[in-house]
């Protein structure tokens, strides 16, 4: 006896938008699956979780600088293989708001076709991905595409310029440090500490702590680096000024 669509179309557009859900169930009514498969007919009737193309994957990668958007991470995604005609993968691109009722930050109200553009994609690290989906709301929208804009921002700004060799860095300073900087506008309160992010085209990047801030320092206003028992201050000689 053919099988039907039902149980499929069920489980993937009983709580999608209604006209969604009826055009599903009527065309059911008329499909078996004596020679295709589930999928194939699932992308007939439009009823598959709104998944990214091959071509989104490859755009939110290349955006973030193929590195994973988390700030506290930032890990590199992609590198070589032992096979030269091949490429190592880590990187995902995970939903910001999920592609498929029940998902983290899912939002029934977002229309099929934005759920599955960049816009609603961020790249990360296999780790970050599945950390943010764990834990929903320690990860909300909103921080998500602050992440997303961050990275997006800071690898706009560091296309084609020169990385700075790491022997190049301030005696006593190396990457993933964690600074005082002054001065600072605006001022902020209770000292904050700057985490080094990279060394590029003559430019320090900080982020702050705990935040997606940023502030890029060129080494020329650098007037010295005070290595203390508690964490090294930065002193510049013209203000730092924050972005993010």
């Amino acid at each position: 006896m053919p099988r039907t669509l039902c149980a499929l179309l069920r489980a993937g557009v009983s709580d999608g938008p209604h006209a969604r859900a009826d055009y599903c169930a009527r065309t059911a009514a008329h499909l078996i699956l004596d020679d295709v498969s589930c999928s194939q007919l699932a992308a007939k009737v439009g009823c598959m979780a709104d998944d990214f193309s091959e071509q989104v994957k490859k755009a939110l990668a290349l955006r973030a600088g193929g590195h994973c958007s988390n700030p506290d991470c930032r890990v590199l995604t992609s590198g070589p293989q032992e096979d030269p005609a091949k490429a190592v993968n880590l990187g995902v691109g995970a939903h910001i708001r999920a592609a498929s009722p029940g998902g983290p930050r899912y939002d029934a109200e977002l229309a099929p076709e934005k759920r599955c553009s960049p816009t609603n994609g961020i790249w990360l690290c296999q780790n970050c991905a599945k950390l943010i989906d764990n834990d929903p709301q320690r990860f909300p929208v909103e921080l998500l595409l602050c992440w997303k804009n961050a990275a997006e921002g800071n690898a706009r700004d560091h296309v084609g310029k020169t990385p700075l060799h790491p022997s190049s860095l301030l005696p006593g300073l190396k990457l993933k440090d964690k600074v005082r900087i002054e001065p600072m506008i605006p001022r902020l309160a209770g000292k904050p500490l700057w985490i080094l992010q990279s060394a590029e085209g003559g430019v320090y990047l900080f982020l702050r702590e705990g935040t997606v801030e940023e502030v890029g320092i060129p080494t020329t206003f650098i007037e010295t680096l005070v290595i203390t028992q508690k964490r090294p201050l930065m002193i510049t000689s013209k203000p730092a000024t924050l972005r993010g």
